[in-house]
């Protein structure tokens, strides 16, 4: 990241082991995240690296325990805040980001929805939830809803669709679009995502999962 010129000055290495993730893969070759162990597991941000983040405009998480609280300090200190709960409902806490992403996934619209509201009341000015095949829900505090179809592509491996989704949304929103073209512009990026084999790059075997119908691989990533 540093020879591409992010700057790394925060970033934090954590003592947990080496990440395993477990890919799931279908007859049809189609494959997801199904789990993750060590590295990428919830981390707590320092009180030292929060007192720095308050000096950026906007400030994206995800993955971090008691992000209710992070965000309220961020928000207290003029930062807008934007969140990726992934699709843990019990990470919305009291205090929800401004914009925040939520994976609800296929047939799961009303339980997007329900997510999406209660990240409303707890005051989100825009609540995304991604439906997979079905597209996504977007709802802001000012009442309106819009409802984004996905684009249409041969998945051939789903893994980062949502981070490359996110990734769009906020890009475009930052360079001036509107809500429904931020939209757009994050279908399209997560659809771009689908077409590319193996998220990862490290090696994958398989691993025994007894009667489970579906193939286990694992990759593992040291960060």
């Amino acid at each position: 990241m540093r020879a591409r010129g992010s700057a790394t000055d925060l970033a934090i290495i954590t003592a947990d082991r080496t990440c395993r993730a477990y890919l799931e893969t279908d007859e049809t070759g189609h494959t997801w995240v199904s789990e993750v162990e060590g590295v990428g597991t919830p981390v707590v941000l320092p009180d030292s690296t929060l007192d720095a983040l308050t000096g950026f405009a906007h400030v994206f998480a995800k993955g971090l325990v008691d992000c209710s609280s992070a965000i309220a300090r961020l928000r207290d200190a003029g930062v807008r805040t934007s969140y990726d709960y992934s699709f843990f409902d019990d990470d919305l806490g009291e205090y929800a980001a401004d914009l925040t992403f939520y994976s609800a996934g296929e047939g799961n619209a009303d339980r997007g929805r329900r997510f999406a509201a209660r990240a409303i009341e707890r005051g989100a000015r825009i609540a995304i939830a991604t439906l997979g095949a079905d597209g996504c829900i977007a709802l802001t505090s000012e009442g309106d809803e819009y409802r984004i179809a996905p684009e249409p592509v041969r998945v051939v491996d789903s893994i980062g669709a949502g981070d490359a989704f996110t990734a769009g949304f906020i890009a475009a929103a930052a360079r001036g679009a509107t809500l429904e073209e931020s939209l757009h512009a994050a279908a399209a990026r997560g659809a771009e995502a689908c077409l590319l084999p193996l998220a990862f790059e490290q090696e994958t075997w398989p691993v025994d999962v007894g009667d489970r119908p579906l193939g286990i691989k694992t990759k593992t990533k040291t960060n």
